[in-house]
């Protein structure tokens, strides 16, 4: 279907939808001599004017730390990236990538705090889109809840409903990094270091592990212990239910 014509070296087309795949093709007409070129090679543009959108937030907040966000995120085209922001006692915002996904869902993990402690956080995300449209949950303002105090006599050892890596704080780092991870299960996990060339230079974890939350830390050596170059490096987690990949940047 012809759209229109242009004497320029663009041509606008205002009738565009959102949430629509549309497949272009050029063909030039000359004057001089009256000659026609044959069509040029098909574009797709994909065209998405929505954001991202945010369904069925929950988390447990009467439960002992670290806490488990989950949300279900849509999104037509795809999401370049997703974060939730959280702070204590109204300091300064944190920020993690989701855990894990599965589906439309996505899991993220606020760390512990001490009881009393208020919590805030808030979720967003952008898509792939050309427009790049971003996503917020809750719209305005924060989800939020005050630590509850636990007895030591009730105390149990909190579980996360699914395998999760966290993204290392601090990062960029120097002398050492701390990594925290979970499992809802006993299960063996290996968590191993690999360079850009896809190289493992160091496992981190590589036993059964008992449900729970986990810490590890990684100082920037190899399994020789010899001090890495400055740069990027990947740590990915590797069990029966998640394989995951995040991003290290080590420098000296």
């Amino acid at each position: 279907t012809s759209i229109g014509t242009s004497t320029q070296s663009s041509f606008t087309d205002d009738m565009l939808s959102s949430e629509v795949q549309y497949y272009y093709v050029v063909k030039a007409n000359y004057t001089a001599p009256d000659t026609a070129s044959y069509y040029s090679n098909e574009v797709t543009i994909a065209v998405d004017f929505t954001a991202p959108a945010y369904s069925n937030t929950t988390y447990d907040s009467l439960v002992g730390g670290p806490w488990v966000v989950s949300t279900d995120i849509t999104d037509w085209i795809g999401l370049a990236y997703d974060s939730l922001g959280y702070r204590a006692d109204g300091g300064a915002f944190s920020y993690v990538g989701s855990d894990s996904s599965s589906g439309d869902t996505y899991y993220y993990t606020i760390p512990s705090y001490p009881s009393y402690t208020l919590i805030e956080f808030y979720l967003f995300s952008q898509d792939i889109s050309w427009l790049q449209n971003s996503g917020r949950d809750p719209l305005t303002g924060y989800y939020g809840f005050t630590v509850t105090a636990v007895s030591e006599n009730n105390l149990q050892t909190p579980i996360p409903k699914h395998v999760f890596l966290n993204q290392n704080r601090p990062n960029p780092f120097g002398a050492m990094t701390r990594i925290e991870y979970g499992v809802p299960r006993s299960m063996h996990v290996n968590i191993s270091v690999y360079n850009a060339a896809g190289q493992r230079i160091k496992t981190l974890v590589d036993e059964v592990k008992v449900p729970g939350y986990h810490v590890v830390n990684w100082q920037g050596t190899d399994d020789l212990g010899r001090r890495l170059a400055e740069g990027v490096y990947f740590m990915r987690i590797t069990t029966d239910e998640l394989e995951g990949t995040k991003k290290v940047i080590y420098v000296r």
